[in-house]
């Protein structure tokens, strides 16, 4: 089983729906948009840790996009989620 941890501050939601939209914090954004914001942010906290959350169906090129974006914005550690369905 897994713990939830104490310390959420440093936690933000990077969504990515199945039409390959992005959501940071619950914000629309842009793919040309994400690897300067995560940066932004990354740097105004450092050890910030995205959670990366996808539909099952969303495309892995979009979800390799954020990947690819967190690395870029000097990110090395995320989670990575799908939606749950009920």
């Amino acid at each position: 089983s897994s713990e939830t941890p104490k310390e959420l501050s440093n936690r933000l939601l990077l969504s990515i729906q199945e039409d390959g939209a992005y959501y940071l914090g619950g914000i629309s954004i842009s793919e040309s948009e994400l690897a300067g914001r995560l940066s932004l942010l990354s740097e105004q906290n450092p050890g910030i840790k995205p959670r990366i959350r996808a539909d099952r169906k969303t495309a892995f090129a979009d979800i390799r996009i954020a990947m690819t974006a967190a690395s870029d914005a000097g990110i090395s550690d995320y989670i990575y989620g799908a939606f749950q369905v009920e």
